[in-house]
């Protein structure tokens, strides 16, 4: 460097200039952000229908999957940075919460009382909440009096005491609530199912009404959404 002459021209105006000596910084690489997002059913179709005018349809395709309950819009495949577009159903948290048609889900007379207490904004009839939950404070002393009448010696004590609990109370009851996050109110029918152990009442809450109407609603979304990709040739089962 000190055997270099170097002839500088500064502008008008301007005195000084500043050398540096030493090897330069490398440049700074930037790493593009994949474009991965989760949201509502609706999330890819919009995605879709905003860009789609700036997007190859060649290059993009559409998978679906009844058993996640969701649909996806993976754009511009070949690059490893293309954006994919995720959205899922999710059940109403009240109907996540309740168990219901999990049959693994068991209540106690007092944790079912606690788990309903605060619902009759979403029962279809009011007073049939206020009718169920009198009925669960007084279940526990009808079953021992079932239990004490109940023939031991005829083997049908289980069917006994089932027959005359369903008898004595409405042990069932209509919510109306979105079965899906983001979707309209629907009524649906819950039968609360009564073991019992020991001296104790467990129930679990069922509801082939819910399982026949998520199917249907499923159905129908998946319809919907899908149709909006109808210039999109790739649409997937997955």
């Amino acid at each position: 460097m000190e055997d270099q002459k170097i002839s500088i021209q500064l502008p008008e105006g301007q005195k000084e200039v500043t050398i540096r000596h030493g090897e330069a910084h490398k440049p700074m690489q930037v790493v593009p952000n994949k474009l991965e997002q989760t949201g509502s059913i609706e999330t890819p179709s919009e995605y879709w229908q905003k860009r789609k005018d700036t997007l190859d349809d060649n290059e993009c395709r559409v998978t679906f999957s009844r058993k996640l309950q969701s649909i996806t819009l993976h754009c511009d495949e070949k690059n490893t940075y293309g954006p994919v577009l995720t959205g899922k159903l999710e059940l109403h948290p009240i109907i996540v919460q309740l168990g219901i048609n999990d049959l693994e889900h068991q209540y106690s007379q007092g944790d079912l009382l606690k788990s309903l207490r605060l619902l009759r904004p979403h029962f279809t009839d009011p007073n049939d909440h206020v009718k169920l939950m009198k009925d669960l404070r007084n279940v526990q002393a009808t079953l021992t009096t079932i239990i004490e009448n109940a023939n031991d010696q005829q083997g049908n004590k289980k069917d006994y005491i089932e027959r005359s609990l369903q008898t004595n109370m409405q042990f069932f009851f209509e919510m109306n609530l979105p079965i899906y996050i983001g979707q309209p109110k629907t009524s649906f029918h819950v039968d609360l199912v009564a073991d019992y152990a020991g001296n104790s009442l467990v129930f679990t809450l069922e509801s082939f009404d819910l399982v026949m109407k998520e199917e249907q609603i499923l159905d129908d979304i998946l319809k919907t959404e899908l149709e909006k990709f109808d210039d999109l040739v790739r649409i997937e089962l997955v």
